[in-house]
């Protein structure tokens, strides 16, 4: 008995094993892997980064086996801002920050409500400073995945 308890527990085990990875693969994986798959892969670092005319760089930061973080971001020619997107798991919702490099000589990653709110109020003046760039950053999003950003 106590052997035929013990294969119906690995069983058992095993089972939700298998069916946390089909969740993770059809949830987060796949969802990310949309996103990317038309871009070109660059040389031999195993990334599909999209650059477009203007020489923004939009790139897809895919979950790692059986995590739920993953990212999408825009970032401009100069390095100098970018904007990062990340999709909250079974929502369809996103959570978006503003990471720039080298403002006011010094580097500020800031989380947004919306387009036009800092989550924290400190940061509100950095954001009002520089909203036609997130605005522009919003619209490029907007514009390569049709994430319905605002």
């Amino acid at each position: 008995m106590n052997k035929k308890k013990y294969l119906y527990s690995v069983t058992f085990l095993l089972l939700l094993f298998a069916i946390y990875n089909l969740v993770w693969f059809f949830a987060r994986y796949n969802y990310f892997a949309k996103y990317e798959k038309e871009f070109p892969l660059v040389a031999d670092s195993g990334k599909k980064i999209y650059v477009d005319s203007d020489g923004y760089n939009y790139s897809v930061a895919m979950p790692r086996y059986l995590s739920w973080n993953g990212n999408l971001s825009i970032v401009e020619k100069d390095f100098q801002y970018a904007l990062i997107i990340w999709k909250k798991p079974f929502e369809d919702t996103y959570k978006t920050g503003i990471l720039f490099n080298g403002y006011n000589g010094i580097t500020n990653q800031i989380e947004l409500t919306d387009s036009k709110t800092a989550d924290y109020p400190d940061c509100q003046k950095i954001v009002d400073e520089n909203q036609l760039l997130i605005d522009q950053l919003y619209d490029r999003a907007n514009t390569v995945w049709n994430l319905g950003l605002q």
